[in-house]
């Protein structure tokens, strides 16, 4: 195995967004309704915060986390009072908002874009209560409803491109769930143009994984295991995987007895690696959503009565794993913080539609 790398900077990119999946400046502006007055003023009143997460506790993944912290930080600076609902079920989602909708709960944030549609669909039913989505699409806009969205194609294209310079064998690859969700695809669309960005002659795969709903996409880490052992025996020496328990399949895959193993892996989320035994010796670093510091001014926002509907940017970016990093060469170090500045400033663009292109598939067809 290579020697380690030391990731000895973080890399935080916040990107404006009118769409939970869509870039800056691609849109046309959404017109958001007014919130009623009593809604606003009844949540700023009580601060009771109900919070739904798709799956895990509130507190185990660096997603959920980010999400918790930002509700914590609410609770002791603004007073606000935190409920958690019991674990979202896949298509029993309604059910967990609405019990806390039941309980009273004035504001209501929900975590993960499988939440989506239910999410909305509440927000329609209970205009007297205020939502709050993360990581979800922005959709019909509504009033009494919040979307935090994030530019993973960004964060696709910062780990990308540090995949193409550690790369020794000049092969990248990266495995998801399915490209139907589409902050997965700008996920891998990113990435693979990060990397060809850092060295155009590259080779980089992405395997995404279809057979399933995108709901279930990240749910299952079995489903890309086997996407992870074939990369790693056909010499790809850096692998990223972009899911919650999905992302443990690949690292599974890329310490699976008999395989050459990768030399690196980067994970979504940046929890994974802790919870497959052996993981820890390969990881590199992690990309990330934080939506903490986001999610408690929109808190704020509704304690000072001004919240408003509509989409709120959260951050994306790299980072290391704290402990795991040996040196970074200082020309990666300083091409990355290069990369990162031009992003946030518009000057570099990673080239990632707002969505997947419409595929026809009858385009040769003759009936």
């Amino acid at each position: 195995m290579n020697q380690w790398f030391r990731l000895a900077v973080v890399f935080i990119v916040a990107s404006m967004l009118v769409g939970a999946c869509q870039s800056a400046g691609t849109q046309t502006p959404v017109v958001i309704p007014t919130v009623p007055q009593a809604a606003l003023t009844s949540a700023a009143g009580s601060l009771k915060i109900g919070l739904v997460t798709v799956s895990g506790k509130v507190d185990d993944t660096p997603f959920n986390q980010s999400v918790w912290e930002g509700l914590k930080r609410a609770e002791g600076e603004l007073g606000a009072v935190i409920e958690t609902g019991a674990e979202a079920q896949a298509g029993d989602y309604a059910a967990s908002i609405n019990g806390l909708v039941r309980d009273g709960c004035s504001v209501i944030v929900t975590a993960g874009a499988a939440l989506s549609n239910a999410t909305r669909e509440s927000a329609k039913a209970h205009a007297d209560v205020l939502f709050i989505g993360v990581d979800q699409a922005q959709g019909e806009a509504l009033a009494n409803l919040a979307v935090i969205g994030f530019a993973e194609d960004q964060a696709g294209f910062l780990v990308g491109a540090l995949a193409a310079q550690l790369s020794k064998t000049g092969k990248v690859g990266a495995v998801f769930g399915t490209d139907a969700d589409v902050p997965t695809w700008r996920f891998g669309e990113g990435y693979r143009n990060g990397a060809l960005h850092i060295d155009p002659k590259i080779e980089v795969e992405l395997a995404y994984h279809n057979n399933e709903g995108a709901d279930q996409s990240s749910l299952n880490p079995q489903r890309l295991q086997k996407s992870a052992v074939d990369m790693t025996n056909r010499k790809f020496d850096l692998i990223y995987g972009a899911g919650i328990d999905g992302s443990n399949g690949f690292l599974l895959g890329v310490n699976a007895p008999g395989t050459p193993g990768s030399d690196y892996t980067i994970q979504m989320g940046g929890g994974q690696s802790y919870a497959v035994p052996g993981a820890k010796e390969l990881a590199a670093g992690s990309s990330f959503k934080a939506s903490d510091a986001t999610l408690y001014n929109l808190v704020r926002q509704v304690k000072e009565g001004s919240f408003t509907g509509g989409m709120t940017p959260g951050a994306v970016g790299y980072k290391a794993h704290p402990g795991l990093e040996p040196e970074v060469p200082a020309e990666v170090a300083t091409k990355m913080a290069e990369l990162s500045a031009a992003l946030q400033d518009g000057s570099l663009k990673t080239d990632v539609a707002a969505e997947p292109p419409v595929v026809d598939i009858c385009e040769s067809c003759h009936w």
